[in-house]
C-alpha cells in the first residue's frame, strides 16, 4: 500500500474523501481541494486527542473550528495541515507497527526530541519534520 492510500484510510478511505487515493497526486488533488469536515473528526479520533489541541494543530480558533464543522469541507489551507498531521500518524502506525503503539509513542515525552511528546510539535512544519526524522531512525533502527 501506498503512503498516499495509508494517509487517505487516516482520513476515512475512499467513503469520506469520495475518491481512491493511489499516489501523492491524488492526495494533493483532494488537499487543494479542501478535506471533507468528516475527514477531520476521523483523524481526530484516530489520534486520541481534545479538540482543543486538534484546533492548535490545524491553527483554528474554536469559533472557526465550529463554523467549519457546519461546513461541508475545510479550506485548503486547514487541510493541509489536517493532512500533514495524518502523514505523522501513517509514518508512526508504520514504524512501531500498530495505531496503539504509535498512539502511545506520539503522547509520551520523547527524549530525542527534547522530553517533549511528539503530538506537541505537530502544530508547525519544522516540528513534524522533527518527529518525522525520529520515526526515521527508529524505522532504520537507530536509538531514539
Amino acid at each position: 500500500m501506498s503512503e498516499a492510500t495509508r494517509i487517505a484510510n487516516i482520513l476515512g478511505g475512499r467513503s469520506v474523501l469520495k475518491k481512491d487515493i493511489n499516489d501523492i497526486d491524488d492526495l494533493m488533488e483532494i488537499t487543494r481541494k479542501g478535506l471533507p469536515t468528516k475527514s477531520v473528526f476521523i483523524l481526530m479520533g484516530r489520534t486520541g486527542v481534545r479538540r482543543e489541541l486538534f484546533e492548535t494543530w490545524i491553527t483554528l480558533s474554536s469559533r472557526t473550528f465550529t463554523r467549519r464543522m457546519g461546513e461541508r469541507y475545510f479550506k485548503p489551507d486547514e487541510s493541509d495541515r489536517a493532512v500533514r498531521i495524518a502523514r505523522v500518524v501513517a509514518r508512526a502506525e508504520d514504524a512501531l507497527g500498530s495505531p496503539e503503539k504509535a498512539r502511545a509513542w506520539l503522547t509520551r515525552p520523547n527524549r530525542a526530541l527534547g522530553m517533549v511528546p511528539p503530538y506537541a510539535m505537530f502544530d508547525t512544519d519544522l516540528g513534524v519534520q522533527r518527529v518525522m526524522e525520529v520515526l526515521g531512525r527508529i524505522e532504520h533502527g537507530t536509538f531514539s
